[in-house]
């Protein structure tokens, strides 16, 4: 049982109890009953080697066509663990992982954390200030890539002081001579795991730190929620750059399972595996799209729900799918590991974020770090097992967000303040309210708005700015961004000003609008007036290419679609659709919008491929020749052993033959560069 110092609570102001003796017992105690056993010894990846020892030959990854065994898949880990050895990495060494979504990411993964080491994801479509900066901060000793992402890393780590050592895990002849066997045991429970960078308030973003032993309680309690049969196929839709893909990745590799990876959430209806899910993790506005085109597979019966507020109607829809069984709203930040709460929703009670899940404590606390009653609002602060260790290089701002637990005995217990409101139900379940600062999520990305004005205000032509969250009239968020130019000088357009942020900022954080003020809205007492802000226009902003109308009539009808979906008045047909401010949600409405046009099946990577009105329409009137599949290059071989380092680029060309025999669609979908 958890060790908690119960004390009486007092205002310091009157003296007066702020909670009776039996609420507090209840809010302190009784809803934070959840110890429960874990093995406290053991590191993230020794669940993994269990089963590939145990169940060799039983699928373990599907990629595309490609699908990889508990054996193949531990033997390609173990050679880059001792790959990665041999070049000096250690407990707490960090290694970046820069690769695009194929069975090598899943690889290397194991093989950082079968190394001893940490990984470090890093995002290939980021910008390169933002990258060089992550570098940097965690000081990679080494990144794993392939050949094809070497020469813009060169660049990175050039620009970012001491170079890591760069492996081409596709290339690299070293991988092909190292053991497949399991190296010795070198990371214990308290060593780094993984650190994954999110937004930060004050321009910078910050690495939270994860050890083994917190991921492992988190993995052992998504052990006892989900079945067997739950966990024979899990969907992996999340980039590995946000804490989701823990989830996705290692609870079914832990316990026998098979994940099947996809690009991102929309390209699920799309995989040739598709009818072998049982398990999606998403976002709601993702899910919601998924149920409007009707792209959940058959096969789904359990749903997890998280990154954003879960809409009733959507717990609604959802169940009204006859093979829909079970649909959990699950929350949690990066600094609790994946998951602190957990509530298998109801259509029919009221939505929660539910209890804190095995070995963590919840506490609603008031702006003295006290209780407060059931039905009153107050922080969400996290306490137990999946607590960070804190922030890479921010001992102040690790400080101010990690507090010593006062309601525990336990040593070193310590709180995170998540920055969430809160309240109890009577049943003290937890119903979440939003939050007490400018974070937003949009589209399951957890974006800080200071980051965003940090980078305006570098601008040199920019005096002030501000960055808020809008509401679409079609209930999509975005984000906008206003501007006040510098006096005197000439003020900075709307394609300079989202040019210059995009080499600062990831896609997602980039306004889809920037709108130029004159001064910036104020009230009486100085402060911003946020619901003095104006709507962002709904006219063309300015891009790179000159207006061009529609001229054809499946011009008009595409330019048509395009202003529904993106609700703006004028489009031309040379304009780029991510430069008008769509995304993945978003061109998956316009796929949709204009199925009826066409009888070709298009794809969203058609869509990313064919970005305006006018390619898009030659695309469609014109039959694209299938390309002939090139015949793959015999395996190297040295001594009579195959090289490994040929093995990629030989199972690439034997799957694309392959695929576009079978589905000439499904092979292309892997290039679309923007998660969900």
């Amino acid at each position: 049982m958890t060790n908690l110092c119960l004390h009486p609570l007092s205002d310091p102001r009157t003296g007066a109890a702020l909670l009776a003796p039996a609420d507090e017992h209840q809010v302190l105690v009784e809803w934070n009953r959840t110890d429960s056993p874990y093995p406290t010894d053991a590191c993230l990846h020794d669940a993994f080697e269990r089963q590939a020892a145990a169940h060799p030959d039983a699928e373990a990854l599907v990629v595309g066509h490609e699908r990889l065994t508990y054996r193949e898949l531990n033997r390609r880990a173990n050679r880059i663990a001792h790959h990665l050895r041999s070049l000096g990495v250690r407990p707490e060494t960090p290694v970046g992982i820069f690769l695009p979504r194929t069975s090598d990411l899943i690889c290397a993964l194991l093989g950082v954390l079968k190394s001893g080491g940490a990984y470090v994801p890093l995002d290939p479509t980021h910008p390169i200030a933002r990258l060089s900066f992550l570098l940097n901060d965690a000081q990679v000793h080494a990144v794993l890539t392939h050949a094809s992402l070497a020469a813009s890393l060169d660049g990175l780590a050039a620009s970012a002081g001491p170079a890591p050592t760069v492996v081409c895990v596709d290339t690299d002849e070293g991988l092909a001579l190292a053991p497949d066997t399991d190296p010795p045991p070198l990371a214990r429970p308290d060593h780094l795991a993984y650190i994954i960078y999110t937004s930060g308030s004050t321009g910078r973003p910050k690495g939270v730190c994860l050890e083994h032993r917190n991921v492992v309680s988190f993995i052992h309690w998504c052990g006892e929620l989900y079945s067997s049969r739950e966990l024979s196929g899990v969907v992996a839709t999340a980039t590995v750059c946000f804490d989701a893909s823990v989830l996705e990745l290692f609870t079914p590799l832990s316990f026998g399972g098979k994940v099947i990876l996809a690009e991102n959430a929309l390209a699920v209806p799309d995989l040739p595996a598709v009818n072998e899910i049982h398990l999606m993790d998403t976002v709601p506005s993702a899910i919601r799209e998924l149920l409007r085109i009707g792209g959940l597979p058959t096969s789904l019966e359990t749903v997890n729900l998280g990154g954003e507020a879960v809409p009733d109607d959507l717990i609604r829809a959802l169940y009204q799918l006859p093979h829909i069984q079970r649909v959990y709203d699950q929350y949690g930040p990066t600094e609790t590991t994946v998951v602190a709460t957990c509530s298998l929703r109801d259509p029919r009670e009221p939505s929660t974020i539910g209890r804190p899940i095995a070995n963590t404590r919840a506490y609603l606390l008031n702006e003295r770090l006290e209780p407060v009653a059931p039905g009153e609002a107050g922080e969400l602060c996290l306490g137990g097992a999946g607590v960070a260790r804190g922030y890479l290089n921010r001992p102040e701002l690790t400080a101010k967000r990690f507090i010593p637990d006062p309601f525990s005995r336990a040593p070193g217990s310590r709180l995170y303040r998540t920055g969430d409101l809160c309240r109890y139900l009577p049943d003290g379940r937890l119903k979440f309210i939003g939050r007490a600062d400018l974070q937003v999520k949009i589209r399951g990305f957890r974006i800080e708005l200071g980051e965003i004005e940090t980078a305006l205000a570098s601008l040199p032509s920019v005096a002030e700015a501000v960055a808020r969250a809008w509401t679409a009239p079609d209930d999509s968020k975005k984000i906008v961004a206003y501007v006040v130019p510098v006096a005197g000088a000439a003020a900075p357009t709307e394609r300079e000003i989202r040019d210059y942020l995009k080499t600062r900022l990831p896609d997602y954080m980039v306004p889809t609008s920037v709108v130029l003020l004159d001064r910036l809205p104020l009230s009486p007492n100085g402060k911003l007036d946020a619901q003095a802000l104006p709507a962002p226009s709904p006219e063309r902003p300015e891009l790179s290419s000159a207006y061009a109308p529609p001229v054809t009539p499946l011009e008009k009808s595409l330019v048509a679609a395009w202003k529904r979906v993106l609700l703006i008045d004028t489009i031309g047909i040379d304009d780029s659709f991510l430069e008008l401010g769509g995304d993945s949600l978003s061109l998956a409405r316009v796929r949709r919008a204009i199925a009826p046009l066409t009888p070709q099946k298009l794809t969203m990577a058609d869509l990313f491929r064919f970005a305006t009105v006018r390619a898009l329409a030659a695309f469609l009137e014109t039959p694209v020749a299938k390309p002939t599949a090139k015949a793959p290059a015999p395996l190297a071989r040295r001594n009579g052993t195959v090289c490994l380092a040929n093995i990629g680029s030989y199972l690439v060309a034997k799957l694309m033959a392959f695929s576009e025999a079978v589905s000439p669609a499904a092979t292309v979908l892997s290039v679309c560069p923007h998660p969900v």
